[in-house]
């Protein structure tokens, strides 16, 4: 019993040691696995944010000032990003690298507020294209109108129906420049981000609806002039 007894520590203390050692050996591969999906991570943010940033350059509608402003915030992104990079490369300790590593998805919002903010931009600035067109279609309308109300044509319904189209062009315009001014603003920390660029989708919705009513109608004006010939 007495050499149960003394042996008993022993057991104990090699147990530990053991368990000790396991613990220590799991760790490093815990911390590798963790700071490769971490960089992984952070790799398709800067992927993405290079490529928003190209993107940036094509948008018309947006003034040098504000190609450059955002182009600025996507840049302190980046180098922030990268900076967190290092630091999780560098960490030892596995409860702070499980910090920086869920900081990646918490602080910087790349793919919940940067692209689609983008992307928002983008579509506005394709729908004013549109709606400059259809500003010059109503223009050549108004011309032809004009000239068949010349001839004696009674054209008070055309020139009601043509008032209508640019009044639907100038709405659309107007909601998707307020697309670009909300949208622009927005910044990764803001805690209405969401409901901004959910509110822009629908603006987006209704640009949409307006142009094409807009087209709908000059079409309709384009058939009553051809009864003229």
């Amino acid at each position: 019993m007495l050499k149960k007894a003394l042996l008993l520590p022993i057991m104990l203390a090699v147990f530990l040691f053991h368990q000790s050692s396991l613990i220590s050996a799991a760790q490093p591969q815990s911390l590798d696995t963790l700071k490769d999906k971490a960089d992984q991570m952070i790799a398709q943010r800067l992927t993405s944010l290079n490529e928003l940033k190209d993107k940036i350059v094509t948008i018309k509608k947006l003034t040098d000032t504000q190609k450059t402003q955002l182009t600025a915030k996507i840049n302190t992104q980046i180098n922030s990003l990268t900076a967190l990079k290092t630091k999780i490369d560098a960490d030892t300790d596995l409860d702070t690298l499980k910090s920086d590593s869920k900081s990646i998805v918490t602080s910087f919002r790349i793919f919940m507020i940067f692209e689609p903010q983008i992307h928002l931009i983008i579509t506005a600035d394709s729908l004013l294209t549109t709606a400059d067109q259809t500003t010059l279609l109503a223009d050549k309308l108004q011309a032809h109108i004009n000239a068949a109300q010349a001839t004696g044509k009674n054209v008070d319904n055309l020139n009601e129906e043509l008032a209508n189209l640019r009044n639907e062009t100038a709405n659309a315009k107007a909601i998707a420049n307020q697309v670009i001014t909300d949208v622009l603003a927005l910044t990764p920390s803001n805690p209405d981000a969401k409901n901004t660029l959910s509110n822009a989708r629908t603006k987006i919705k209704t640009v949409r609806e307006n142009l094409v009513e807009s087209i709908k109608i000059g079409k309709q004006i384009r058939q009553e002039l051809g009864k003229f010939k």
